[in-house]
């Protein structure tokens, strides 16, 4: 089940909640909400939702209505494709200080997102967004951020099993060092066959890379969490590795 506090307008004490929530967050400063905003923190009108998911909990489903776009503030959100068959083709994972549920406003989502494990998020109205002034610096930030996920996707794809893994953390780890969260150990709450897919390769291809980088001493391979020995000798090795490719 989920929690939900919306701020509506109707309330005082939702505003001023939805105010202290925004103060106290380490992301204030790169929020979206205040880049539409052009100030350096959200204003607390910005803000529709917070939501408080419990594993399995979806946030969003394919076919709804794009009626806000969301941060992840604690957790991991996986977003994916089903299929006819009802495989599923995962198309990203999204840690603290990342935004999803992008596309065009008042379409309808093409994709599902769903909580793995304890996850905190909050919403940013459409509504909010077409009335902002600022709106353009929004859709600038969507537009970079969507190509970095495009090109991230297609790098992940090389040969090599485990430079394909080894790069997806080097990903995961910087995005969390620049929002000041531990990035030695990286969340991994989703299934192996989950990241597998995601990656582009098969569960038995990612059980090897995993144990090639832990070999290495480059990992620490725990049954949910990945623990990063040192983030220089992670990209030394993918630099030797596609040169000798």
């Amino acid at each position: 089940m989920h929690k939900t506090v919306y701020n509506d307008g109707r309330s005082k004490v939702l505003s001023l909640a939805f105010k202290d929530l925004c103060a106290q967050c380490f992301m204030r400063h790169s929020c979206l909400a205040a880049v539409v905003g052009g100030n350096s923190a959200p204003p607390s009108d910005a803000l529709n939702a917070t939501r408080r998911l419990a594993s399995g909990d979806y946030l969003y489903r394919a076919g709804d209505k794009v009626e806000a776009y969301f941060y992840v503030r604690t957790g991991v959100i996986k977003t994916f494709i089903s299929g006819r068959r009802g495989d599923e083709d995962i198309t990203g994972f999204f840690y603290p200080g990342e935004w999803l549920g992008w596309g065009s406003l008042n379409a309808k989502r093409l994709e599902s997102a769903i909580s793995l494990g304890q996850t905190n998020t909050c919403s940013v109205s459409v509504t909010y967004i077409r009335d902002s002034q600022n709106a353009a610096g929004l859709l600038d930030v969507l537009e970079k951020n969507y190509a970095g996920l495009t090109s991230q996707r297609l790098s992940l794809k090389p040969p090599r099993a485990d430079v394909r893994l080894t790069r997806w953390i080097i990903e995961i780890e910087e995005k969390l060092r620049q929002i000041g969260l531990d990035a030695a150990r990286i969340p991994t709450p989703m299934k192996r066959s989950e990241l597998a897919n995601y990656l582009g390769m098969t569960p038995e291809s990612l059980s090897r890379a995993l144990l090639r980088l832990s070999k290495t001493g480059l990992i620490r391979a725990n049954r949910h969490s990945l623990e990063i020995v040192s983030p220089d000798s992670m990209r030394e090795y993918v630099f030797e590795q596609e040169a000798n490719s």
